[in-house]
């Protein structure tokens, strides 16, 4: 599934891995989300498959809360330990 995400909660090179995903677009300018949104949905079969296929990739090696979580937990773990 393609995604749409918003630009300012990016960093530069964050943006240029999402571009491959979907699109992005401005929250606060509705003409720009509208974009985003047919960016996404007018692509044809075979590149929306392509985006699914990287979408799902990402979620299983690197945007996943069993990932996002460990160095929180390191974190805690540090702070309880008094490391």
């Amino acid at each position: 599934m393609p995604v749409l995400t918003i630009r300012n909660a990016l960093s530069p090179l964050e943006r240029r891995r999402v571009a491959e995903l979907g699109a992005i677009a401005d929250p606060a300018d509705p003409d720009d989300l509208a974009r985003g949104l047919r960016d996404v949905l007018e692509q044809g079969a075979e590149r929306l498959a392509g985006m699914r296929d990287r979408c799902l990739t990402v979620t299983r090696t690197t945007y996943n809360w069993e990932l996002a979580v460990l160095p929180y937990l390191a974190l805690v773990g540090t702070i309880v330990s008094g490391d």
